[in-house]
C-alpha cells in the first residue's frame, strides 16, 4: 500500500527518469511547488550507487566558489577550501585536475570558464576511476542560470553540454516549469504533475479516507497539501472543513505552506504590488476576459496584458478562451480570507 500520496506515482516516475537517464545527459523532474519532488528525488537517489546532491537554493553560485563547493560536497564536505582539498585521497589524475584549479586561483582574473568546466572533469574522473556512472542531482537546476550573469560564463547550460563526460549525468529538479523547459531546451523533461483525480482516490481508498472526491477539488490533487490537511485533521472532521480550518488559520501549516509558495512564484513574477492585485481580483472573479481584469485593477489593456504574462510565466495563471484563472485552487482560497489586519479594520 503506498504510505504518502506522491508514492502512488513513485513506481513511474522512478521509470520514466530511468528512461530518460539511458538516452540524455540532461534529465530534470518539473513540478510546481507541493508535488513533492524533493521526497521523491531522495527516494530515486538511494537506489543510486553513486550519486551526489547539491541543493542550488542553499549553494553558493559565484563561479570560483561553486567550483571548489562541488568538489567539497563530492568529498562530503570535509574539505571546504583549496589547501583542504589538497589533502584529501586522491589518484594522481584527480591531483593533476585539482592543481589547475590552483593555478586559476593564484591568477588577478582566474578562468571562470576553466574552473566551472574543471570541477565537472573532476567529477567525471572521479566516477571513472570508481568504474560506476555518477548521478549529480541539482535541485532547482533554474538556479543555474545566475551563472550566466559572469560574462565569462555567458551561458552555462551551453558550456556544460557541450563537455564530453561519459561517467556524469544530470538530474535536475525545478518548480517552475515553463522557463526551465525554455532554458533548457535539449533536456529530457520528467512531470512530478498533481495526481489525477484516479490516483487521488485509489491512495485515499487504500487509507481509509472517505473523501475524495470533495478534497480533490479543493487541492487540485497536490500530494502536499493533502498530506497536511490531514495530519491536522480532527477526529470525525470532514475534509472539506479540515481544509477550510486550516487555511483560514494564518498560524498553520496549510496556510503557511500556501503563502510561502505564492509569495516564491510571485517573487519570481518579480514583484507583488499589482501582480498580487490580479491574483485577488481573479480570485473572487475567476474567468475574466483581459479587459474585465484591466477594470478591476484600474489600469490599461495594455499594462494589464504585461503584468499577466509575468504571472503565466510562472505558471500562477491559466488562460483558457481568452479568459484568466489562478492555476491553483489553494492560492485562490487564500487569497479570499481576509488578512489580519483587514479584519481589525473591519472591527474598528
Amino acid at each position: 500500500m503506498p504510505t504518502t500520496p506522491w508514492s502512488v506515482k513513485q513506481a513511474v516516475l522512478f521509470s520514466q527518469i530511468d528512461q530518460s537517464l539511458s538516452s540524455k545527459s540532461w534529465t530534470i523532474l518539473l513540478g510546481k511547488k507541493g508535488t513533492c519532488k524533493a521526497e521523491l528525488i531522495d527516494a530515486y537517489l538511494k537506489t543510486q550507487k553513486l550519486a551526489l546532491y547539491v541543493n542550488l537554493e542553499n549553494f553558493d553560485l559565484v563561479p570560483e566558489t561553486f567550483a571548489l563547493g562541488l568538489i567539497s560536497k563530492l568529498h562530503h564536505n570535509n574539505f571546504p577550501d583549496l589547501p583542504s582539498l589538497q589533502q584529501a585521497p586522491k589518484s594522481a589524475k584527480l591531483a593533476e585536475i585539482l592543481a589547475i584549479l590552483q593555478n586559476e586561483l593564484q591568477k588577478i582574473a582566474p578562468d571562470q570558464q576553466l574552473m566551472l568546466t574543471t570541477s565537472f572533469k573532476y567529477l567525471n574522473q572521479y566516477a571513472s576511476e570508481k568504474g560506476q556512472r555518477m548521478l549529480v542531482c541539482f535541485s532547482e537546476i533554474q538556479e543555474l542560470l545566475k551563472l550566466n550573469n559572469y560574462k565569462r560564463i555567458n551561458d552555462i547550460v551551453l558550456l556544460l553540454t557541450a563537455l564530453q563526460l561519459p561517467s556524469l549525468k544530470i538530474l535536475g529538479t525545478s518548480s517552475t516549469p515553463t522557463p526551465v523547459r525554455r532554458a533548457f531546451s535539449t533536456a529530457s523533461f520528467v512531470f512530478a504533475d498533481s495526481l489525477t483525480e484516479q490516483e487521488w482516490k485509489t491512495w485515499m481508498q487504500q487509507s481509509k479516507i472517505p473523501f475524495a472526491a470533495t478534497s480533490y477539488a479543493l487541492t487540485s490533487g497536490i500530494p502536499r497539501y493533502l498530506s497536511i490537511v490531514l495530519s491536522s485533521r480532527q477526529e470525525g472532521e470532514s475534509f472539506d472543513a479540515a481544509f477550510s480550518r486550516q487555511l483560514a488559520d494564518p498560524h498553520s501549516l496549510l496556510h503557511q505552506t500556501a503563502k510561502y509558495h505564492l509569495d516564491y512564484y510571485l517573487d519570481l513574477a518579480r514583484g507583488q504590488g499589482l501582480l498580487l492585485s490580479i491574483m485577488r481580483a481573479l480570485s473572487f472573479s475567476p474567468n475574466l476576459r483581459l479587459t474585465e481584469l484591466a477594470r478591476k485593477i484600474y489600469r490599461p489593456a495594455p499594462i494589464t496584458k504585461s503584468l499577466v504574462e509575468r504571472l503565466m510565466e510562472v505558471d500562477l495563471l491559466i488562460k483558457d478562451n481568452n479568459r484568466y484563472r489562478i492555476a491553483d485552487p489553494v492560492f485562490a482560497a487564500l487569497l479570499t480570507i481576509p488578512t489580519p489586519e483587514e479584519v481589525t479594520f473591519h472591527h474598528a
